[in-house]
């Protein structure tokens, strides 16, 4: 999956061992559509945007790159192409800020290229991939991988072969990735590796995910499942169980949906104490509430959304916020509790106003 370190934000990831709105085509997936609201599509590509120049500013380019990775993946999720193309520019212009990093690191990796075991090449790799230096990181994993079929260690293979399918992935490239994962798949097959073997069949159901198989993925996703709960629940459990929800909603499935969404939001509040996973937490809430208002079960879809904003009102980010508002106003009127519904509406533009700007309400806002 995408990150080296497993370390995962939910919506639309792979696993590893890892300014102005620009304008779209405002189209989302037609499997997708009913699910997932376009103003937050748009307030999550904003406040990703936004994490990863604040991230830049801090000298975090890593954490930078995975905010732009994670914008490239949700724009093009809900098919956004202005957003997606401001999450390739931003990687392009960290890649060129990077650069005499990457410089340096190719001379250490040449010069140490004969003597690190293959364990040690894989954390390195892992470590470019992170940080956005896609080239390196795919002369490095293959190092890593000629050094492991030397060791003879299939651990470090199957680490290899996902790591290289993780770049085909980014790139498109369906059909390699797919080989790559099936490789990994078959080699970990062979070893005691519970976690890598959900890794690779993780990866391999996000390939054919992002192809429209839906049913191939679900498989696959369900294969990645079992190995996660052989070990302690995870981001990546967590991100896993994200995709059979909405591979359950897309098939009607809805409380199995919900289940899904339902368990994932678990582990999360689970490992909130050891981790500042509150976004990813409320963006799933938020979800299931989108869920709940297709299926015209308000009073649920309610709960989850009051749950996401006592979430983002302890976070800096003032969009997410303004959008939950104004859509638990557009609930409650809808069950038909005006003074209600007119409260959260004087909450989004108290919170707009705020910002410098303006609250999208209704114009019957003040007249139930």
């Amino acid at each position: 999956m995408r990150r080296p370190t497993a370390s995962v934000s939910l919506i639309a990831d792979p696993i590893t061992d890892a300014p102005s709105e620009p304008q779209g085509n405002g189209q989302t997936s037609p499997t997708t559509a009913a699910l997932h609201s376009s103003e937050f599509d748009l307030a999550r590509c904003r406040a990703l945007y936004v994490e990863g120049w604040q991230q830049v500013d801090r000298g975090q380019l890593d954490r930078a790159q995975r905010a732009f990775q994670e914008l490239l993946i949700w724009s093009r999720h809900c098919g956004h192409s202005g957003w997606t193309n401001a999450a390739e520019k931003a990687m392009a212009t960290l890649v060129a800020q990077t650069a005499l990093a990457t410089a340096t690191q190719t001379i250490k990796t040449a010069a140490s290229a004969t003597t690190l075991p293959s364990s040690q090449r894989c954390d390195e790799a892992d470590a470019l991939y992170a940080q956005g230096q896609i080239s390196l990181a795919k002369t490095t994993y293959q190092q890593a991988l000629e050094a492991a079929v030397q060791e003879q260690c299939l651990l470090n293979i199957g680490r290899c072969l996902n790591g290289l399918g993780l770049i085909d992935l980014d790139r498109r490239r369906y059909v390699q990735a797919e080989t790559e994962f099936q490789a990994a798949i078959e080699v970990l097959a062979d070893v005691e590796a519970p976690r890598q073997s959900a890794i690779a069949f993780h990866n391999l159901a996000l390939v054919h995910y992002q192809q429209g198989d839906h049913a191939a993925a679900k498989v696959e996703f369900q294969q990645a499942l079992d190995f996660w709960q052989t070990g302690e629940d995870s981001l990546d459990l967590a991100l896993t169980l994200d995709y059979l929800g909405r591979i359950y909603a897309d098939e009607q499935a809805y409380w199995l949906a919900l289940g899904s969404f339902e368990a994932a939001v678990d582990i999360l509040v689970e490992l909130t104490p050891h981790q500042d996973v509150r976004l990813e937490a409320a963006a799933l809430m938020v979800q299931m509430a989108q869920l709940c208002e297709h299926t015209r079960h308000l009073d649920l879809a309610i709960a989850y959304l009051t749950a996401a904003l006592e979430t983002y009102q302890t976070l800096p980010l003032s969009q997410p916020l303004l959008t939950v508002l104004n859509r638990l106003g557009r609930l409650h009127q809808q069950a038909q509790r005006p003074a209600i519904a007119r409260h959260y509406y004087q909450r989004a533009q108290r919170v707009a106003q705020c910002e410098g700007g303006k609250a999208d309400l209704p114009d019957t806002a003040y007249q139930m």
